[in-house]
């Protein structure tokens, strides 16, 4: 699914990219609306994306707020401040090929950039995996969840957020949800914590299920 490795994940960006700086155009489709698309060949690991905007907590935000917002902690969430905002383009795939990183600044506030997961060719979409940034669709304000229609093998249907994802997800973007930020790591290791919980503890006469 992913040929990220250690060697090229950022433990912060390498250098801050400026929007005129971006590898990508937004394109209006038929499928998904608009979306964005490269307009180079991308190595893996390129920056894509760096966002930028002020981090508030909930009470702080308004409607419009919430959707042009990512969130980067348990009550916290960037604003979009990029000209034109082209994020809100920036579509969902249960085989992404970019991935979104949120790492915390001295001082409070976030770096938060995209990297591309594998090399992507000219023209095609760039995406990345929504659960990886959004903890429960359609609570906090945030927009509820939909069917995913990507055509993947990997789909998971129902995209919901973090915590309505299933076992067998948890551990397929694994790789994804561990290194995207503290914030949805810490998530994704106490769910696993409680479900493998469940699992010990259940009777050995019940079927294991989990999907």
């Amino acid at each position: 699914m992913s040929s990220l490795t250690p060697e090229h994940f950022a433990v912060l960006p390498p250098r801050i990219v400026r929007p005129d700086e971006f590898p990508f155009t937004v394109v209006e489709t038929e499928s998904t609306g608009k979306g964005l698309f490269a307009n180079k060949d991308l190595s893996t690991g390129e920056i894509v994306m760096y966002l930028e905007g002020p981090c508030l907590p909930k009470n702080q935000l308004t409607k419009e707020d919430f959707v042009h917002v990512l969130q980067v902690d348990d009550d916290l969430f960037q604003v979009s401040a990029i000209p034109g905002r082209p994020d809100d383009n920036f579509n969902h795939s249960c085989d992404p090929n970019c991935l979104m990183i949120v790492r915390k600044k001295e001082g409070g506030n976030f770096y938060i950039w995209v990297q591309a997961l594998r090399p992507i060719k000219k023209d095609e979409q760039l995406s990345f995996f929504y659960p990886s940034t959004e903890k429960n669709q359609g609570k906090d304000g945030q927009d509820s969840g939909f069917h995913c229609e990507c055509g993947s093998e990997s789909c998971i249907h129902n995209v919901e957020g973090l915590e309505n994802m299933t076992v067998r997800d948890f551990l397929k973007y694994s790789h994804i949800l561990l290194i995207s930020s503290d914030y949805i790591g810490r998530i994704v290791e106490n769910l696993l914590q409680y479900h493998v919980s469940e699992m010990i503890d259940a009777p050995l006469d019940e079927p294991q299920i989990y999907s």
